[in-house]
């Protein structure tokens, strides 16, 4: 594979993303399928990483089998953390982007289900002010769990918090340390689906320190739609300000030049789009995969999760599209 990297920027040349264009893009290690009725389940290879059930885009019934052999990524060392540690913003984030994708290249071990990618930095995504019951919630361990529409960090793996590899994060959590947690944002699952970073998520709620994230978008350019009606509208209120010799404050003056480009600003802009291979053949086969997992696991409510998803696969008839 050949891939190509830029810098997205934004009006005030301000960095704003990493983009990745990849030519001759193999099969994805990791993989998203979607089938009717709603229903997705991401595979690893062949092993089910979870199996969801979208409630009509108010909330998504997942259930995760936290396999370990699910990593795309190798253990981040000391070293790594050193050499990046003191970068300022930008140039702190791109380093970390070019860090887990060319690793992923490198091994041909990757999630990569389109060709065209953006990578953004947050260093405040999440902070320790918003680690409260309900985030702690949103991203337990649990088998099944409900997922609700607030962009949430999604548990991929489960922590032994009695690890040294665990211990040795929460160092680095109190050092103010922790590398970011890399995650990809799945629209159906409406949140963010954690490839690496699973421990340091954790060792950073229980420190109650913040930690930055590098998301994942797919997508493509569409062109934009431009409105002449709108267009007319600002070109008049300046019309109107030129007339009554009005002063306007720097502030006002700064919204207006604002809206100004943006009614006249006719470039492509980048559409987040997860592309899902329609593969999942009947909502009996992904019953049956979800009950002879739950089934080796001894899960205590396997019946009634079973019974449950039955009665709603029987009243709808909805078709899940590559988003």
């Amino acid at each position: 594979m050949k891939y190509y990297w830029k810098d997205i920027v934004d009006d005030n040349q301000q960095w704003k993303a990493l983009e990745l264009t990849v030519e001759g893009l193999t099969k994805p290690t990791m993989q998203l399928l979607s089938g009717h009725n709603l229903k997705t389940k991401l595979v690893y290879n062949q092993i089910p990483l979870f199996w969801a059930k979208n409630k009509q885009y108010y909330y998504v019934d997942i259930i995760r089998t936290f396999s370990n052999d699910s990593r795309l990524l190798g253990s981040i060392t000391s070293q790594d953390i050193e050499q990046r540690k003191d970068l300022n913003n930008a140039n702190y984030f791109k380093s970390w982007i070019v860090y887990f994708i060319e690793r992923m290249l490198a091994t041909n071990t990757h999630f990569f289900n389109n060709s065209l990618w953006q990578f953004k930095g947050y260093s405040k995504f999440i902070s320790h002010s918003c680690y409260c019951e309900s985030i702690v919630k949103s991203s337990s361990f649990s088998i099944y769990d409900k997922v609700y529409w607030g962009n949430d960090l999604i548990y991929s793996r489960q922590v032994d918090e009695y690890s040294g590899r665990f211990k040795w994060w929460r160092k680095k959590a109190i050092e103010g340390t922790l590398p970011p947690v890399f995650a990809w944002y799945i629209p159906s699952l409406g949140g963010y689906w954690i490839i690496d970073g699973n421990y340091r998520l954790r060792a950073a709620i229980l420190e109650k320190k913040e930690i930055s994230v590098v998301l994942a978008y797919s997508g493509e350019y569409r062109e934009t739609v431009v409105y002449e009606e709108f267009q007319k509208e600002i070109l008049s209120t300046f019309d109107i300000i030129k007339k009554n010799k009005g002063e306007v404050s720097y502030s006002t003056a700064l919204a207006l030049n604002q809206r100004l480009a943006e009614a006249f600003d006719d470039r492509p802009y980048f559409k987040n789009q997860t592309f899902a291979r329609a593969n999942i053949k009947s909502d009996q086969s992904w019953l049956d995969e979800i009950d002879n997992y739950l089934k080796s696991i001894n899960y205590s409510e396997r019946e009634e999760l079973i019974e449950q998803f039955r009665d709603e696969l029987s009243g709808e008839h909805y078709t899940l599209m590559g988003e």
